[in-house]
């Protein structure tokens, strides 16, 4: 038996569960945008189109590496790892950068028709989830 017997509250429970949650949706808007067929790009306003026919690659793959590290990151969690950590820290400077990006240097929000409060929400549950990491790092939870 372990002499590291600290008792993980249920709350490190539904947060580790909520981020696997958010970074699937996350991975599956992302899959969704990468594969636009066609079809779906002509059901897009003209403005839409030029939207997502400009976004640069570069965006793409930070927007894959946010939610693939959030995933990570999230599963790290669930399984105690101090790897974790790490994980949610490469998706948080991921997902700054992605939204930083989309809502100052393009015109997204307004062309989406979105809230900046949108944008604001996923960085601020990136940086909620990784500083939530650091802190169950330092309450001993992560091994």
């Amino acid at each position: 038996m372990s002499t590291n017997q600290t008792k993980i509250p249920i709350t490190y429970w539904i947060v580790g569960v909520l981020g696997i949650l958010w970074n699937l949706a996350g991975i599956a808007n992302f899959a969704f945008q990468v594969f636009f067929t066609d079809s779906m790009i002509e059901l897009m306003s003209a403005e839409q189109k030029e939207l997502i026919i400009s976004n640069p690659l570069w965006m793409k793959i930070v927007f894959g590496v946010a939610t693939v590290f959030g995933l990570i990151g999230s599963i790290g969690l669930i399984i105690r790892k101090k790897w974790a950590v790490s994980a949610l820290l490469v998706s948080m400077i991921a997902v700054v950068i992605q939204m930083g990006y989309s809502s100052f240097a393009t015109d997204s929000l307004e062309v989406m028709d979105q809230s900046p409060a949108f944008p604001a929400m996923i960085v601020l549950f990136s940086v909620v989830l990784w500083w939530y990491s650091k802190r169950s790092d330092s309450r001993g939870f992560l091994n």
